[in-house]
């Protein structure tokens, strides 16, 4: 029982390992597209919230049905996997396993893509659409986010849950080619982002009271339009630096105050 306990708290065992194998159709929500193991007989579940899905090179190209929003426990997007995984403007929840692509085209739309665990990008080709990647991070957990050389559109970096420190950690450098937002869904305010440089070319919203305590990441100004800080509540970002030559910025008012470093 105690290891049982164990591995759920670490959220790294799954109820069942899903391939994606596609020989009757592209259709994601599909049994008759699934297997139990690499390249073999269809017929099986489609991957649920306990359920890693799974693409390498015996899979085929994937789409995710219209009206259905698949909630898995992770995804594991391999170097052989030479197919593309098109998510069709529909949200996309990886819960508390990992995110992983190596390999692959990923299309992600308009939707949502919510990530409960870490992300990983080291290969394949990211299309991250107009749509929003929100990083869902409880406390007294560390979420690390890898983007590798993605260009993500709008991010959110959402905290939430009881006591401890939560931490995103950014691997690198997150390239976030819209909009950032920090939120947070309890009173805790411990929260912070660590780590290497978001580059934000849009704007950046503190949303809530409850996100705080800073943190070592570096949120980078870069954009080639007009862009602003908003300190919509009484919450505390981690250093900003401005990298714009001559393109308007604006810190608002509120801001002032809740910027940890500004350069």
């Amino acid at each position: 029982m105690v290891a049982a306990a164990a591995a759920l708290l670490c959220g790294t065992t799954f109820a069942a390992d899903r391939y994606w194998v596609g020989t009757n159709s592209v259709n994601w929500n599909s049994t008759a597209n699934w297997s139990t193991n690499s390249g073999g007989a269809c017929g099986f579940s489609v991957p649920g919230s306990s359920d890693k899905a799974i693409f390498d090179g015996n899979s085929s190209n994937c789409t995710v049905n219209t009206g259905f929003n698949p909630d898995i426990s992770a995804l594991d997007m391999q170097a052989g996997f030479a197919k593309t995984l098109d998510l069709n403007g529909q949200n996309f929840t990886v819960e508390y396993g990992n995110f992983v692509q190596a390999g692959g085209t990923l299309n992600c739309s308009t939707g949502t893509v919510t990530v409960k665990s870490s992300l990983t990008i080291s290969g394949g080709t990211f299309n991250s659409g107009t749509g929003t990647f929100v990083f869902d991070c409880p406390y007294n957990t560390t979420q690390t986010i890898t983007p590798g050389s993605a260009v993500l559109t709008n991010v959110t970096l959402l905290t939430h849950g009881g006591s401890g420190v939560g931490i995103f950690l950014i691997s690198g450098t997150l390239d976030v080619n819209g909009n950032l937002r920090f939120e947070s869904v309890t009173a805790d305010r411990t929260c912070r982002v660590d780590g290497g440089t978001i580059k934000v070319a849009g704007d950046v919203r503190m949303t809530t009271a409850n996100f705080g305590g800073g943190g070592t990441a570096v949120v980078e100004l870069d954009g080639t339009g007009d862009q602003t800080i908003y300190g919509d509540a009484a919450g505390y970002f981690p250093n900003v630096k401005v990298n714009k030559a001559g393109v308007p910025f604006t810190l608002a008012e509120q801001s002032l105050s809740r910027v940890t470093g500004l350069g």
